[in-house]
């Protein structure tokens, strides 16, 4: 037989091995593992558990013989069925609903955590998915910017689209020139709706604003940050010489382990962020006994601080930590945050004024604060957005000459709403007429003879009940209304609240929806700034947009899958990219 197999064998130290079926072996007697003998020749070949040596071997030494083996491997495979092809199971886009889940998946971790799209071509991830689901194929990444992505920026947009179409108004934050506001307000279709736009103090977005004749109202932040460069003398120039110098920041480190202190870096400030000087003289004066030591060390006295230069800086940080505060306060973007600019410029005029007796700084500080937050109570949006927090009401007003002109203003927005009749007075006549039926039958009856004058009274004073009234009266009975802690959403308050104010409600809505800084806006240019990186330098302007839209709002997509994801539903405010 042409295909022989050779089993191993211990008798008397002779070795058989198993040997492939290939044909060549016809020529062949193994010796050992490594080695066979031609027959023909006698000759001894090395063959490393492989048939390549055995094959040349017969082409250079017996052609005659190698011709006859090519004629009996060419017979072989004409006689031999061919093997089954093995096929694995794949997971198909259009097949699977497993596969959709997954690509779905990766779609949204790419928008959620700003991920390069061409990850998916990365051989580190390839490798991953192989582990999680062999059968998984991954999209490219061309088809996930045509295909996956696409498609769920639509969905998102239409979510979006439909929560704002449903707000009464709409408030949009943005830093740009008045045209590109109003081409994509137009494009949003909520160029009607939008309440305020809500910009920093610069002169070319103040005028843009008003040219769309839109209500602005100044970045609280912006203005924090304009007060303290105005008042702070910086001590970069010792941060600057120590990130600048290798030995300065080695020494640097090596007093502090001297010292027991802790090895941080000393922080630079940054000039349009305010906060980062606090941060920055905060650590020089953690470091101080360690900075003055590495100073002297290295021969620059000439830049150690005096003990009076230290009190001084002790003293900013004192004074600057309540405006930290103020800053993370209306910073946020998952709640309220315009109503409580009124309160905390209130808060900081009283810190910065109790602290000026023995404070430079602070005294500096409370007159940037009565200079550019003056009359700040006469700013109707700040004011009736307070006014209508529920959690301040009128106990934040220094005047309350002021308090009662913002009922006035209020009044008159509720009179002026598009509703003929309200839902206070369709339940009032509803309980009116269920009272009169479920009266006792001589009641009934007698409403016909000696109650018909007093009956006709009653109709006659309910019908004059008119939105102007019940404006009044819901002002007086939000008066009444006792305050919630502060810690408490106030739009849920008006939520479980709705139908005892229907007019107020939503008056309260359209400013208590307004944001107090621009940060939001800015922060979506910071993560712009993410996304186009030297890994993806190559993306379309208008992806750039889908991306930072979904990063921004896929939240608002039910999704149980996304269920680790914060969602906040403030209805009235929306980012939606530029």
């Amino acid at each position: 037989s042409e295909n022989r197999t050779k089993s191993p064998s211990k008798k008397k130290g002779v070795f058989r091995f198993k040997v492939s079926k290939c044909v060549v072996w016809c020529y062949y007697s193994p010796i050992d593992k490594n080695t066979a003998r031609c027959q023909v020749c006698d000759k001894h070949v090395l063959h490393s558990s492989n048939t390549s040596n055995l094959f040349k071997h017969l082409k250079c030494m017996h052609p005659e013989s190698h011709s006859e083996l090519e004629r009996r491997q060419a017979a072989a495979k004409a006689h031999s069925p061919a093997p089954p092809t093995v096929r694995q199971k794949t997971l198909h886009e259009n097949e699977s609903q497993r596969a959709r889940e997954i690509t779905l998946s990766l779609a949204k971790m790419i928008v959620k955590d700003l991920q390069p799209i061409s990850m998916v071509e990365d051989q580190g991830f390839r490798h991953f998915m192989k582990v999680v689901d062999p059968r998984y194929q991954i999209p490219s990444r061309k088809s996930m910017m045509a295909g996956e992505i696409p498609k769920l920026y639509e969905q998102t947009q239409k979510t979006v689209k439909d929560s704002i179409q449903s707000a009464s108004t709409v408030q949009h934050t943005a830093d740009n020139i008045a045209e590109l506001l109003t081409k994509i307000t137009d494009e949003w279709g909520i160029t009607n709706k939008i309440h305020a736009v809500v910009t920093d103090s610069g002169a070319n977005m103040v005028s843009a604003v008003r040219k769309t004749c839109w209500k602005h109202i100044p970045c609280f932040s912006h203005t924090l940050n304009l007060i303290v460069k105005d008042s702070i003398k910086k001590c970069s120039a010792i941060v600057r010489f120590f990130h600048h110098s290798t030995r300065a920041t080695d020494k640097l480190k090596e007093v502090q382990n001297q010292l027991n202190l802790p090895q941080h870096k000393l922080i630079q400030a940054v000039d349009t962020r305010w906060n980062s000087v606090l941060y920055m003289i905060d650590r020089l004066y953690e470091q101080q006994e360690a900075i003055t030591t590495a100073l002297c060390l290295l021969g620059r006295n000439n830049m150690c601080l005096s003990g009076e230069e230290w009190s001084h800086i002790k003293q900013a940080i004192d004074v600057l930590r309540p405006f930290e505060e103020a800053t993370k306060e209306v910073s946020a973007e998952q709640y309220v945050t315009v109503s409580k600019v009124i309160p905390l410029v209130s808060l900081l005029q009283q810190a910065t004024t109790s602290a000026a007796q023995s404070n430079s700084l602070a005294s500096q500080l409370a007159a940037q604060c009565k200079r550019r937050f003056q009359n700040i109570e006469h700013n109707h949006t700040l004011a009736a957005s307070t006014f209508l927090d529920i959690r301040f009401k009128n106990i934040v007003f220094c005047d309350s000459t002021n308090v009662e002109m913002i009922k006035a203003r209020l009044i008159t927005e509720m009179q002026a709403l598009p509703c003929a009749e309200t839902p206070s007075t369709r339940h009032e006549a509803a309980a009116s007429t269920s009272t009169a039926t479920q009266g006792s039958p001589a009641e009934c009856s007698s409403s016909k003879g000696l109650w018909r004058e007093f009956d006709s009274r009653v109709v006659a004073f309910q019908s004059k009940r008119t939105a102007n009234t019940d404006a009044h009266i819901e002002i007086r009975r939000y008066m009444e209304e006792k305050v919630i802690p502060r810690s408490e959403d106030p739009l849920n308050w008006w939520k479980k609240n709705e139908s005892t104010f229907p007019l107020l409600n939503k008056v309260a809505k359209k400013y208590l929806g307004t944001v107090a800084t621009s940060v939001p806006a800015e922060r979506l240019f910071s993560k712009a700034g993410e996304i186009i990186s030297q890994r993806r330098n190559r993306l379309k302007s208008e992806n750039v947009n889908m991306l930072l839209f979904l990063n921004s709002n896929l939240h608002q997509v039910h999704d149980p899958h996304l269920s680790f994801l914060p969602i906040h539903k403030r209805g009235t405010s929306v980012l939606l990219g530029l």
